[in-house]
């Protein structure tokens, strides 16, 4: 008779959550993949779906950080879906900024991934409206489904650290 080997969690205290590697890999993934001559819709579903099992594969005993890091990637994903497999970034940011060579960028289809957000976007406000500024210079945006990403991650971080106590 076959034995069946099965994953059992021990406590929380000095575990990490299952299948860290996961969002290691999407963030390959991206990085790799945007170089090449790969499709967007192909990069985008197969680093979503990297980060779609590490939260199914952490949803019990880590608290609400997989639940948070779960809707910040599906409201990311939707986004990026019903607007082509491009996140729509809004212009206004650029100009305020003096970046105009990022906006021709976007305008020429030159940044992988991203596009300008315009009348015809859907869903813009899960897109990337939200810049982030340092000393007077644009640095980055974010969208509404990154601060859900990168609250899940402080306190999943939280709990491995702390041993499994609060949130």
């Amino acid at each position: 008779m076959k034995r069946q080997r099965t994953h059992k969690r021990s406590s929380l205290s000095g575990s990490i959550p299952f299948r860290i590697y996961l969002p290691l890999l999407a963030l390959a993934v991206e990085i790799l993949f945007s170089r090449g001559s790969f499709p967007e819709w192909f990069v985008f579903s197969l680093e979503y779906g990297l980060l779609f099992w590490f939260v199914l594969s952490n949803l019990r005993g880590w608290g609400i950080g997989p639940y948070l890091i779960g809707a910040g990637t599906l409201l990311n994903f939707a986004v990026i879906v019903v607007n082509g497999f491009y996140m729509p970034v809004w212009p206004s940011y650029f100009e305020m900024f003096g970046k105009g060579e990022i906006l021709n960028a976007l305008l020429n289809g030159e940044v992988f991934g991203y596009t300008l957000a315009g009348a015809e976007t859907k869903l813009p406000f899960l897109a990337d409206v939200i810049g982030f500024s340092f000393y007077g210079d644009l640095v980055g945006f974010a969208s509404i489904g990154d601060i859900f990403l990168m609250l899940g991650i402080l306190i999943l971080l939280y709990r491995v650290v702390s041993g499994g106590r609060g949130c």
